[in-house]
């Protein structure tokens, strides 16, 4: 009981110096012009980007942080200020833009609070009922924002699609994991690897199992010979190539070790090989003939108006 009363107690003080900050905030605005509040009224200010690697390293649920990224990215970066009547006075586009902005504030500082308290997928799933019990607005001034964000909250009705979302687009991938993903891992056992022939009679490799199916007609001669594949090892074939790595290899996790190895070996491969193909200084094809032949008594040094 004391432990909880002691969450509960730093949660209170939490609340409290957020509503002390956007008090001070607020007062600090009151006094200013509607440029300077301009520059200072935005998401990044009133919600700090989350660092999302960083909590999914704390153990953080990927997906709860993905939902918290869909939900923060739908939110408007400035206040989105409504037409000002024509002919309206200057007293009138004042008070325009300052209402536009306090709902700008009091909106983001709603979802930065509701968002900050997820913690779990039942929290992601409660999450629209929060939105109405606060009642923070999901009415914004123009209707594709309005959409936007709408779609967003409601992606936590299906928590599934929504894991599936992060997982294909590696959210919070680490290194190592970005490199299996697009790796499939199986055991050899004697059938589910097969050599047929197409109407050409070319051989090909036939990989079969449950849930997939994949025919290789790229494989490389002693992959076509049976006799090289170990029943009971195991091996990978890429998803999107098709390549086929690390056979026979003793157990999976070998096979795992092999295939982040080989993925990062390409990656160094492919960054060294980028070296040096940068823009070129530009020469004139008639001055590709002039070479520097007299004495360099500036030691290469431009000239300069000094000089």
């Amino acid at each position: 009981m004391s432990k909880l009363r002691d969450v509960g107690n730093q949660e209170e003080m939490m609340a409290k110096d957020k509503a002390e900050e956007r008090r001070i905030f607020r007062e600090m605005l009151s006094g200013m012009t509607t440029a300077e509040r301009n520059s200072l009224i935005t998401k990044d200010k009133l919600f700090p980007p989350i660092h999302y690697q960083a909590e999914s390293e704390k153990g953080k649920d990927r997906t709860v942080l993905y939902f918290m990224k869909k939900v923060r990215d739908a939110l408007p970066p400035r206040p989105n200020i409504p037409n000002i009547p024509y002919g309206a006075s200057a007293e009138a586009k004042e008070q325009i833009i300052r209402t536009a902005q306090d709902k700008y504030i009091d909106m983001i500082s709603g979802y930065c609070d509701l968002i900050q308290e997820l913690d779990s997928l039942e929290d992601c799933r409660n999450f629209p009922n929060r939105v109405k019990e606060e009642g923070v607005s999901t009415t914004l001034p123009k209707s594709r924002d309005t959409y936007k964000l709408t779609k967003a909250i409601c992606c936590a009705n299906d928590t599934v699609s929504l894991r599936r979302e992060s997982e294909r687009k590696q959210f919070c991938f680490t290194p190592e994991e970005k490199a299996l993903a697009d790796y499939q891992i199986l055991t050899y056992n004697g059938e589910n690897v097969q050599v047929k022939q197409n109407y050409r009679n070319e051989d090909y490799l036939h990989i079969s199992g449950f849930g997939y199916r994949r025919s290789i007609f790229n494989a490389p001669p002693e992959l076509l010979n049976m006799d090289n594949w170990k029943e009971g090892t195991s091996f990978a074939f890429n998803i999107k190539n098709s390549e086929i790595i690390a056979v026979n290899s003793e157990s999976q996790e070998a096979v795992r070790e092999k295939i982040i190895e080989y993925e990062f070996a390409k990656a160094a491969a492919a960054k060294e090989a980028k070296k040096g193909t940068g823009t070129k200084r530009l020469i004139p094809p008639p001055l590709k003939h002039i070479r520097e032949s007299a004495t360099d008594y500036r030691d290469s040094k431009d000239a300069t108006q000094e000089d």
